[in-house]
């Protein structure tokens, strides 16, 4: 979604909204006694490796012209 948006200053709020949705509910999950807090921690870790990754291919097939640039 905020990759669609033509700005960063349009962008920074779904980052922000979604980065403070993700911590509230691994918060929530040690609070609750679902998980053990290095749990959720090692599966953040996970996950942002993750999105990294994804986010390097999607930026080297962009540049790469793998996408239709749309008019």
């Amino acid at each position: 979604i905020a990759s669609g948006l033509p700005t960063w200053r349009r962008q920074l709020p779904v980052v922000v909204a979604t980065g403070s949705l993700v911590i509230l509910v691994g918060v929530t999950r040690v609070y609750l006694g679902v998980h053990y807090f290095s749990d959720v921690v090692a599966a953040a870790a996970w996950s942002t490796a993750w999105l990294v990754m994804w986010l390097i291919a999607v930026d080297a097939m962009r540049r790469r012209h793998y996408f239709k640039e749309q008019p």
